[in-house]
């Protein structure tokens, strides 16, 4: 048994870790052995592919868990029953995230080709703010104080900690904030909607969604690389593709993005994307030390770090500003039972409106005291309030609400 919170920050935390790793790497592996990214990318995504292939055939093989024959993934995700093809929506949705995410991986890397870790995995993290205001239009609200606050901070920190020698390479921002961000903010919002979808009575895997996601960003990048692969560079990928040196570190490489995604798609299965988004953030603290250790590893490779004390007093003040943003976001959610004692003969009325309400997860009908206990997922506590007292109340043939928001949840694995 293991609490929902500590699961859901562990799982968006160490997403965040994992990406910081692949992002070193790539960071590497574009400025020391593939340098041109167009063919790194090609390279990076049929091996991936062809890896987390393996990886996902090795964690189909049946094992005993718990007096019961499950696959040894069921550890990574309960869900897990095997490798499966998706089929109607959770195929379209697939085929969308696969599309997008082609779009963002290219300009990904071909801005980590002149860039460092300290300045990409703040400036990969706008896509935070953009699901935030997502989260807003689809819940017809207005952000509360703290959320603009911590807008505001993760965004002044993160162009805090991107300078670079004194200075913002606007090149750069326009490529991660505009394209990047924007089609990984529609990644996660087709990975969301694979979350919650449940057919014939199973939800969708994150270890699934995560390799034909994979699958189809493979198959649409190869086809927007086209026009630009030349006779050369084929020549160059057909070279390298078999190079055991080259093969071995994208296999690493994907094997840190593999757990990265798949505790990414899981934590959105347990909370808003704005908030997961937010909790993942905290890579941005880890960008510094990871670019230090690959100036110190491959001095050759790595552009030397300024070492004026005035720039790192910035640079340390934009990750504080990071991190308090990130925790007030992440810490401002909240979730509630309401109990509802109602007249019989508005039933079947109540229930319909009650499920119209934003932040309703569910309903159900129980015994006792009460006739409903309702879980609603709210972003701050202020909506709570404002949901029972402007929504709830407003129901006709409610006689009695009785709030109990929750500290702390458990869920047996």
């Amino acid at each position: 048994m293991v609490s929902k919170k500590f699961e859901f920050y562990f799982l968006a935390l160490f997403s965040g870790v994992f990406t910081s790793f692949y992002v070193l790497m790539d960071a590497y592996g574009l400025k020391a052995l593939v340098p041109d990214p167009y063919v790194y990318s090609f390279l990076c995504e049929w091996i991936g592919l062809i890896t987390c292939l393996l990886y996902l055939l090795v964690l189909s093989i049946p094992t005993t868990i718990k007096g019961k024959k499950r696959p040894i993934g069921y550890y990574f995700d309960p869900y897990f029953q095997g490798l499966k093809i998706p089929r109607g929506k959770s195929l379209q949705y697939i085929l969308g995230a696969g599309l997008v995410a082609s779009v963002s991986t290219i300009t990904y890397f071909i801005a980590v080709s002149f860039s460092d870790p300290s300045m990409m995995l703040p400036l990969m993290r706008f896509s935070t703010i953009y699901l935030l205001i997502i989260d807003f239009i689809r819940e017809k609200d207005v952000p509360s104080a703290i959320e603009i606050e911590s807008i505001l901070s993760v965004t002044l920190g993160s162009f805090l900690v991107t300078l670079s020698k004194g200075k913002i390479d606007p090149y750069t921002i326009i490529i991660t904030l505009v394209i990047m961000n924007g089609c990984f903010t529609a990644y996660t919002t087709f990975m969301k909607k694979l979350q919650e979808i449940s057919e014939n009575g199973k939800r969708n895997d994150s270890l699934n969604l995560r390799f034909w996601s994979l699958f189809f960003l493979t198959l649409s990048l190869s086809i927007m690389l086209m026009p630009f692969l030349d006779k050369t560079r084929i020549e160059i990928i057909q070279k390298l593709f078999f190079s055991p040196t080259i093969f071995t570190f994208f296999t690493v490489n994907m094997g840190f993005a593999f757990l990265s995604y798949v505790m990414y798609i899981r934590a959105l299965g347990k909370g808003k994307m704005s908030i997961v988004n937010a909790i993942v953030s905290i890579n941005i603290v880890l960008g510094i030390p990871l670019t230090f250790l690959g100036v110190k590893l491959a001095p050759n490779i790595f552009e030397s770090i300024s070492y004026d004390a005035f720039l790192w007093i910035i640079k340390i003040v934009g990750t504080i500003f990071v991190i308090v943003g990130i925790l007030a976001l992440s810490l401002s959610e909240v979730k509630a039972y309401i109990l509802l004692r109602i007249s019989s003969k508005h039933a079947v009325d109540i229930l319909d409106k009650i499920y119209k309400i934003r932040g309703v997860e569910s309903v159900a009908a129980v015994a006792g005291d009460y006739d409903y206990v309702v879980k609603l997922r709210i972003r701050t506590l202020g909506k709570t309030y404002n949901i029972i007292v402007r929504e709830i109340e407003k129901i006709k043939g409610i006689i009695q609400i009785m709030s109990l928001p929750i500290i702390r949840e458990w869920e047996i694995l």
